[in-house]
């Protein structure tokens, strides 16, 4: 082989190599997300497990504020299919939008219900229901901060995608920027 024969066959090489390294790095970043809703996921259920518990135990005391322990389950119901959707794949889209919506009304609806119990002092002083408002208030904790590494996974992914050239990969393998939660 020449030397006007190799030289096309190393660039060649070296931007074959490069797309491969830089391939695996989206992968891996993206693998990262769906890691880091792993972690929200869990604290989902958490949270999940807990909130039907603390709806039944304020059904008798809060017998008259029955549509807002309603709210709550129907709040709950709508954002554990949203988290559903997004745990299936965290990148896509709308998924994390429809999920935010659903959670921000979840929210919402819990903050009904403790302003309820706040009017209530023995309801807090009630062990069952003490130990499960414990519970729900260490599950929002703890998503706040598994939301936080989620978002920083995000950045680090979407911040791969934009730089250049690896630009060029992603419409070439389907990489679209992801959603912030």
């Amino acid at each position: 082989m020449t030397a006007g024969e190799v030289l096309p066959v190393g660039v060649v090489a070296v931007l074959a190599l490069w797309m491969f390294g830089a391939y695996n790095r989206l992968v891996a970043l993206r693998h990262a997300i769906h890691a880091a809703w792993g972690q929200i996921d869990e604290q989902l259920r958490r949270r999940g497990d807990a909130l039907p518990r603390l709806v039944q135990a304020l059904r008798t005391p809060l017998v008259a504020e029955a549509r807002a322990l309603d709210a709550v389950v129907e709040a709950h119901a709508q954002a554990q299919a949203a988290a559903e959707r997004v745990a299936r794949k965290p990148t896509a889209p709308d998924a994390l939008p429809a999920f935010a919506r659903g959670d921000a009304a979840l929210s919402s609806a819990i903050e009904r219900l403790l302003a309820l119990v706040d009017q209530q002092p023995a309801l807090r002083e009630h062990d069952d229901v003490a130990a499960l408002l414990r519970e729900l208030h260490d599950a929002d904790l703890r998503i706040a901060f598994a939301r936080t590494a989620f978002n920083d996974a995000v950045d680090a992914y979407n911040a791969a995608i934009a730089q250049f050239p690896t630009r060029l990969l992603g419409p070439l393998y389907g990489f679209a920027a992801a959603t912030r939660w």
